[in-house]
């Protein structure tokens, strides 16, 4: 949607029929000059130009928002809506004030009574109301086409009721059609009554112009000789060349002069004139005026124009009640069906319809009541189905809950029996470690049962060379309490050892009672090397034993 091509469609379209219309009736029931004539038709143009920049101020903006919102794809309810909002209060505040600013200026302008007001304010409604009509039609028209360009959109502006758009649209019409005919028919009879009744006094005022023009000159007393020549209640009004006007009766008005100077020779159909006058040139530069009389003729363009104001206002009533009753014939039937469906829309299909109608409009209840029942129908099946779902969703609940409560008892067992496995897992890491400590110590008592062993030996060889050398006695049994002392030393280690061997065994009872085998497997190498120790101790004492004797032996 183009935003120039939205707002021409607003303009040109009512320009060109409003604009000849207005003029056309101007035309009829106002007498212009070229000059009037030519002012009437650019105030009508400075209407729509005075509109236009409204339009462009005020909606060129929001029309390229809706094509920005269509062009991304976007939700355009809300641009499309403030749209033709702002197109509705454009036309009406432009028209409607260049309106009045219209009949104002023609009226100070061309012609400056009550009655060319009148005829103005006509004129300008005839403007207005099509511009304003064809605004919100066009307006909404071209929204309507460029909304097929969206997948969804919908109105958000204030709500314009399908019965006052009828209302407007009818009733509105037939006033401006009335105020037409009331101001056209008077003003059509006032002239033709006006021309008959300067054709039926046209002899009259030949014979006084015929006079007048025989004399040289023509003062204000012959015009009263002249008056003698026309019957009563006709006037004689003698303009002179200095503009001076000399009447016989109801003199004549300044406009009227001027128009009669400015023409020469005419009648008072050529402008507008509250006297019926016909008017020549004589041949001194004067002009002699003859005021024809108008009050036969008077009441029947005030009688025509009471007849037709009463037929339209009696038309307008009668309009009035057949645009209510129709728009209630239509609006009636819609609110009900809006209501049908919020309840259709909550849940409640058993709402029925209860619009009788001839038309479309009965036609789309019957459609409604179709569609209430299917939905019904449908909506007891699927509630059929939805409680034998219900029920097997109760089952399978109930299936999952007993299924979630075993896996609850499962993960405590596995959660327990992870706990005993990495409490075994630290015993065992405790019984190697405690392994590897037998290990070490029973490495470390294994050297010193190798020293032990070669201590003793060393006993052995010094007990040989003993017996060999009993001179060397006191040396060697120097060097014997050393190696007494020494193996007494070892012997106390070798029994240290013997105890931590047997606490260490203790410790190991204590702490892997879950795996005796190998705790029995230990504690019999501790006690094999507990009896080696003790052998080793007896051994060694014997040795002691043996040693002292062998020194008693020497001594003695």
């Amino acid at each position: 949607m183009s935003p120039a091509r939205y707002l021409l469609w607003l303009l040109i379209p009512p320009a060109a029929i409003s604009i000849p219309l207005s003029f056309l009736f101007i035309g009829q029931v106002v007498r212009l000059s070229r000059v009037g004539a030519a002012t009437v038709v650019l105030l009508l143009m400075a209407i729509y130009a005075v509109v236009a920049l409204l339009y462009v101020r005020a909606l060129l903006p929001r029309v390229r928002a809706v094509e920005k919102a269509l062009g991304s794809g976007q939700d355009a309810s809300r641009a499309m809506s403030d749209a033709l909002v702002a197109t509705e209060r454009a036309s009406l505040i432009g028209f409607s004030a260049t309106g009045v600013a219209f009949v104002a200026a023609a009226t100070f302008l061309v012609m400056p009574s009550l009655l060319g007001a009148s005829y103005f304010v006509v004129a300008a409604l005839l403007t207005v109301f099509s511009g304003i009509a064809w605004a919100y039609a066009a307006g909404k028209h071209q929204l309507v086409r460029a909304a097929q360009r969206a997948s969804s959109t919908r109105y958000l502006g204030r709500e314009f009721p399908v019965g006052r758009k009828i209302a407007t649209v009818f009733i509105g019409s037939f006033i401006i059609a009335a105020a037409v005919l009331i101001a056209l028919i008077p003003s059509r009879t006032a002239t033709a009554l006006e021309q008959l009744a300067i054709t039926s006094s046209a002899d009259r005022f030949d014979r006084v112009y015929e006079t007048a023009n025989l004399l040289a000159r023509v003062d204000p007393m012959v015009l009263d000789d002249l008056r003698q020549y026309i019957p009563a209640g006709y006037a004689l009004h003698l303009i002179q060349k200095n503009g001076r006007v000399t009447s016989t009766r109801d003199p004549l008005i300044a406009p009227e002069v001027r128009a009669i100077q400015r023409m020469g020779s005419g009648d008072s159909t050529a402008f507008v004139s509250p006297h019926v006058v016909k008017f020549a040139r004589l041949k001194d530069g004067s002009i002699l005026v003859l005021g024809i009389p108008w009050e036969p003729y008077r009441n029947i363009p005030v009688q025509i124009t009471l007849y037709t104001v009463i037929i339209a206002l009696i038309t307008t009533l009668v309009f009035t009640l057949a645009t209510y009753f129709l728009a209630r014939d239509v609006t009636t039937p819609i609110r009900e069906l809006r209501l049908l469906a919020a309840q259709m829309a909550q849940g409640n299909f058993d709402a029925a319809s209860k619009i009788f109608s001839d038309d479309e409009l009965g036609q789309l209840a019957d459609s409604f009541g179709e569609t209430r029942e299917n939905l019904r129908r449908l909506l007891g099946r699927v509630g059929g189905s939805g409680t034998t779902i219900t029920d097997g969703v109760r089952v399978i609940t109930g299936g999952t809950e007993s299924l979630l409560t075993r896996a609850r008892n499962q993960t405590e067992l596995t959660e327990r029996s992870a706990t005993a496995l990495e409490n075994v897992r630290g015993g065992i890491r405790k019984v190697l470690g405690a392994a590897e400590t037998v290990a070490a110590l029973t490495e470390d008592a294994s050297s010193r049962a190798l020293e032990l062993q070669a201590s003793a030996e060393e006993v052995a060889k010094s007990t040989d060379h003993l017996f060999q050398s009993v001179e060397k006695t006191s040396s060697s049994t120097g060097q014997m309490d050393a190696s007494t002392r020494e193996m007494s030393q070892r012997t106390d280690v070798l029994a240290g050892i013997g105890d931590e061997v047997l606490s260490f065994v203790a410790e190991m009872d204590a702490t892997i009672g879950d795996l005796r085998g190998s705790a029995q497997a230990d504690a019999e190498i501790s006690s094999q090397v507990r009896e080696d120790a003790q052998a080793g101790g007896r051994a060694v004492a014997k040795i002691v034993e043996g040693i002292h004797l062998s020194r008693d032996l020497a001594n003695s």
